[in-house]
């Protein structure tokens, strides 16, 4: 009984402090359409996956992101994306390198 309370006390306050709303942290990376694409070169495919805590897919974009960095781009094409209950979230996507737009 000690154990269950515990573990929902832990459940319950984790989740208050998980809850503040975090801006997107996109590294420098922006989302690419497949217009967009044409013009970008290729880095690599990057398939990342978040299955605990709230806002799943957002810290799943976040964590693609931060892959797309990693490799040197500064552009992510989403291929493949999913959110269910039990596996949590999944993105799978190219990793880019975009000529920047001329101001």
């Amino acid at each position: 009984m000690r154990l269950l309370l515990a573990f929902v006390s832990f459940v319950t306050l984790y989740s208050v402090t998980s809850l503040s709303a975090k801006p997107l942290e996109t590294s420098g990376v922006r989302i690419v359409s497949e217009s967009q694409r044409s013009t970008c070169k290729f880095l690599g495919l990057i398939s990342v996956r978040k299955s605990l805590g709230p806002n799943k897919l957002k810290g799943t974009f976040n964590k693609a992101t931060k892959e797309v960095s990693k490799l040197g781009g500064n552009g992510l094409y989403i291929v493949a994306q999913g959110l269910d209950w039990a596996e949590g979230a999944q993105v799978t996507g190219e990793a880019l390198l975009c000529e920047q737009p001329q101001p």
